[in-house]
């Protein structure tokens, strides 16, 4: 039923009026004054769970967790009753988790049967996901905070990565010995398999590590996929916890490519559990300014091309990059680098949505940064744009290299309503890039609607599939 109606929305009618200016003129207040302060308290109630777990007192230890100030309200702080519905969803979570992952990555026992543990898996990371809206009420009446923010000045950033600001090129490159990663056993659907794909390392993380590589790997039928597609998800965007995947993963698997979904640094799997202050996905790389930044692009950006290097060597096909606002930007930066990367670990072609030349317009300027206020945030904390400037190196490609990647082999689809990443910034990327007019997909739309809306309109997915495809050996 689910797959039907999201099929109803994107492929009929209703899609040509849905993915239009109206959308974005909804959905961004809604996403910056309900859904990240309700991730925000959901991230403290996980936070509060683990320390009731040591002994402490819960309330207590969600007011310290949900950032702030000191001075709220008692009023503020959900009723003991809530938190334990909350502890349920987790506990469930936890162990459904914890049941599937040992089954997939077990070294012995059948390569099927796993569909039970996998659905019952699925419906626990949706109701604990769910858990979110406990929090309404207490947000109507105090309005809790976005981000619990751990901003770090210029200078300390500064100092911190001096000796990557002297050589950025060697801040990306690819390690001669990285872990190793492990692939999972198959899930078994209707339309595709799953697997999991993961590193080895300790599991927990904070807001200094992120914790392993993962990756989820849906793979169509017949093991011999035309070309293999990695999409580099946007902030806060996490698609193997909501019981489905988007439609575009589905737009590009009926057309026998294989997706791989890495979870960012700081999301999904390697979030900042409650033993650890508690964090919803992607916060982390908001609340510690461009520090966070800066080490999401360190740590994904080289992932992106072991992950290429890995499907490359999994297929033997063609793998392309597709990459979705802050993944554009994480895109962009790996095509750069890219030149210094063993070859089967680049992109043969590859899409950004809403990708930059300009970071600084980004935080200063975008909607969603002023609308969870990061932008005061930083400002209160010494932040400038000359200040961010001088860090460019480290999250933005240099301006005279050219990508790794041939400029006829890069896609890029811009909002010229796009107020979250403003449009000219990625006009800005297309010309210091030189990417043909005819590569360059520039629509009515704000930014939510041009990402979502690409399986309605899918031109530019039609352009990549066959680029990939032109390339195959």
């Amino acid at each position: 039923m689910r797959e039907k109606l999201a099929e109803l929305v994107y492929q009929g009618p209703l899609g040509q009026y849905l993915w239009r200016p109206w959308y974005d003129r909804v959905t961004l207040p809604l996403v910056t004054s309900l859904v990240f302060p309700l991730s925000r308290a959901w991230a403290a109630a996980d936070a509060a769970t683990a320390a009731e777990e040591t002994g402490a007192d819960p309330q207590a230890a969600f007011l310290r967790a949900i950032g702030g100030g000191a001075d709220r309200p008692a009023g503020a702080v959900p009723s003991r009753a809530t938190l334990a519905l909350f502890a349920r969803a987790r506990q469930g979570y936890v162990e459904a988790e914890a049941a599937l992952e040992t089954a997939l990555f077990r070294r012995d026992g059948p390569d099927s049967g796993f569909t039970d543990l996998a659905d019952t898996r699925d419906r626990a990371a949706v109701r604990f996901m769910g858990q979110r809206t406990l929090f309404a009420l207490q947000h109507l009446r105090h309005r809790l905070p976005a981000v619990r923010f751990a901003i770090e000045g210029p200078d300390a950033v500064a100092d911190t990565h001096g000796l990557r600001l002297a050589r950025p090129d060697d801040a990306f490159r690819l390690s001669d010995t990285p872990p190793a990663l492990q692939l999972s056993r198959p899930v078994m659907g209707e339309s595709f398999s799953r697997r999991y794909l993961r590193e080895d390392g300790p599991a927990e993380a904070s807001d200094r590590a992120p914790g392993p590589l993962r990756a989820t790997v849906l793979e169509p039928p017949g093991g011999a996929p035309d070309a293999a597609v990695i999409i580099a998800h946007g902030i806060a965007m996490e698609e193997d916890y909501w019981g489905g995947y988007s439609m575009l993963t589905h737009w590009l698997l009926a057309r026998n490519i294989a997706v791989l979904l890495p979870e960012g640094p700081w999301h999904g799997r390697r979030r900042a559990h409650g033993r650890h202050g508690g964090r919803y996905g992607g916060e982390t790389v908001v609340a510690r300014g461009p520090a966070g930044l800066i080490d999401y692009f360190a740590t994904h950006v080289p992932e992106l091309g072991r992950v290429t290097l890995w499907a490359r060597g999994r297929w033997g096909a063609p793998v392309g990059l597709l990459g979705i606002s802050l993944g554009a930007l994480t895109g962009q930066m790996a095509l750069s680098h890219a030149g210094g990367w063993p070859a089967p670990a680049r992109a043969d072609a590859a899409l950004l949505v809403a990708p930059s030349d300009d970071v600084e317009a980004t935080v200063f300027d975008g909607a969603l940064t002023r609308g969870i206020g990061a932008t005061d945030e930083l400002v209160a904390h010494g932040w400038t744009a000359a200040r961010i400037a001088a860090l460019r190196p480290l999250f933005e490609p240099p301006a005279q290299s050219p990508p790794a990647l041939a400029p006829s082999r890069i896609l890029v689809a811009l909002g010229r309503r796009d107020r979250v990443v403003p449009y000219g910034t990625g006009l800005g990327r297309c010309e210091r890039w030189a990417i043909p007019r005819a590569n360059r997909y520039l629509r009515d739309q704000g930014h939510f609607a041009l990402a979502l809306g690409l399986p309605s309109a899918p031109e530019p997915l039609e352009h990549l599939y066959g680029l990939l495809t032109d390339s195959r050996p």
